[in-house]
């Protein structure tokens, strides 16, 4: 093989190598996007996006600096992230600049891994081959190909890596992040992408000894990287912690909130049932004072008495649409009916209460309330809308099936539970959750359908022993 040849074969390979690393970077964009988001196709399309303005910068911008073409196709990727998907900008932008800042610093990490595995490899090929016997050229070839090889396994290791570390510590992210929440997030990438900008050009001035072959300076450089990736993932893991434990805040005051008003609501219409057993328990003596007056032949005191029956009567009566065979849960969905015929939602259920009396009947209410909720919530601006509530039992096995239309997509959390889109998220994303624990609490769990445009939730409580009746 001639060294025309071998020159020719290098350039080939040379060139295909910087591709499958332009590839393997893209494919790590795609892996760092589907973190924070779960719209496959529109990351693919920005994924191949970002990709494609690589290589075009490289085609057609051949001396311009790995650095400031990462930059474009970054730049690129953001803008295309803006009309496509549906997270916040916020969110776009931490993603373009911290995956921006990831890329680089995986370089230097395998920048710096270079010398030693090049001078380790060249012994290597020396003892193996031997130079003597004019195959110089073709063990230059196979070097640099072993060598190539080598940096890309040892690029996907370390980007892998990265993106696994960011991936598991990712435990919560909330979507309406503040702009001076996301300068507190990004400024260790900032300032490492500024170093790395810094020193790559000093190695570009550098006459004397080229920084990228001083194992002092790479070894200071090699600090550097690691205190800027810890700087990293502490800020990034700290601003969790800080963010769940306000989170967990605002459940806390949400779920008392709800307990509070259910609590109020129960007491109501417990005062309401006492007063109709009163009046029950009293009316064999009305009848009794007024069989009385009548024979007395005293019209105008009975006339008298039958009014102020009347009165009491009719304030102690208690009206429901849908009976269920509990007082408590017959007003809370006669009250969630009403609300939703204000928004022009039809209505129906066929629930009816456990028949165990080990389901406490606040449990119960704050099932219905926050699943109601939820259902009036969705479907308040939609034309048609319904809501159908339904339940069935057998033996101690009891299912609440919730059903109503929606028209926007869903996201899916790590919880399977869908992640609310609404703006205003303090009240909000956590009614699925207190759902879910009572459900636990009865041995039970709930299971969410989405069949095109029909959102249902089904919740399984299991009562501790046989029901009274089926």
């Amino acid at each position: 093989m001639t060294f025309e040849q071998l020159d020719q074969y290098y350039a080939i390979l040379t060139k295909t190598y910087e591709v499958i690393v332009q590839g393997m970077m893209a494919f790590f964009f795609y892996r760092f996007c589907g973190i924070y988001t779960n719209e496959k196709r529109f990351i693919g399309l920005i994924t191949f996006i970002y990709f494609l303005t690589i290589l075009a910068m490289n085609l057609f911008q051949p001396n311009l600096d790995n650095f400031w073409i990462y930059m474009i196709a970054s730049t690129v990727a953001f803008l295309m992230m803006w009309p496509l998907l549906r997270i916040s900008v916020q969110i776009k932008a931490f993603i373009s600049v911290t995956y921006f800042a990831v890329r680089w610093l995986g370089a230097s990490i395998v920048s710096i891994l270079f010398l030693p595995i090049n001078h380790l490899l060249m012994r290597l090929f020396e003892q193996v081959i031997d130079l003597s016997s004019g195959y110089i050229g073709l063990y230059y070839f196979y070097y640099n190909l072993s060598m190539m090889v080598v940096m890309l396994l040892l690029y996907w290791l370390v980007l892998w890596l990265l993106t696994m570390v960011y991936m598991k510590m990712n435990r919560w992210y909330r979507s309406d992040l503040s702009a001076k929440e996301i300068i507190i997030l990004l400024i260790p990438a900032l300032s490492g992408i500024s170093s790395y900008a810094l020193w790559n050009q000093f190695n570009k001035l550098s006459t004397v000894s080229p920084l990228f072959t001083n194992m002092q300076l790479l070894s200071y450089w090699a600090i550097h990287n690691m205190i800027t990736l810890a700087a990293m993932l502490i800020v990034f893991v700290l601003f969790q912690r800080l963010e769940l434990q306000h989170e967990d805040k605002r459940k806390q005051f949400v779920l008392e909130s709800q307990i509070k008003n259910i609590e109020q609501h129960i007491l109501g219409v417990e005062g309401t049932y006492r007063e109709l057993r009163s009046l029950k328990h009293d009316l064999r003596n009305h009848i009794t004072v007024i069989e009385r007056l009548l024979e007395q032949q005293k019209y105008s005191e009975t006339e008298y008495y039958l009014t102020s029956m009347q009165k009491a009567l009719a304030h102690a009566e208690v009206s429901v649409s849908y009976p269920t065979g509990n007082p408590i849960t017959d007003i809370l969905i006669h009250e969630k009916s009403e609300q939703a015929n204000q928004f022009h939602i039809a209505f129906h259920s066929s629930f009816y209460y456990p028949a165990s009396d080990r389901i406490n009947a606040f449990d119960m209410s704050v099932i219905l309330h926050n699943a109601l909720e939820n259902a009036i919530e969705a479907t308040k601006t939609i034309e048609n809308a319904w809501i159908e509530v339904s339940s069935k039992q057998h033996k101690n096995s009891y299912l609440l099936t919730i059903r109503n239309p929606f028209v926007s997509g869903l996201e899916w959390g790590e919880n399977n539970l869908p992640i609310t889109t609404k703006r205003e998220q303090m009240n909000h994303g956590i009614g699925l959750n207190n759902i879910r624990e009572i459900a636990r609490k009865y041995y039970g769990d709930i299971e969410i359908e989405v069949d095109s445009s029909i959102f249902q939730i089904n919740i399984l409580l299991i009562s501790p022993e046989p029901a009274k009746a089926e």
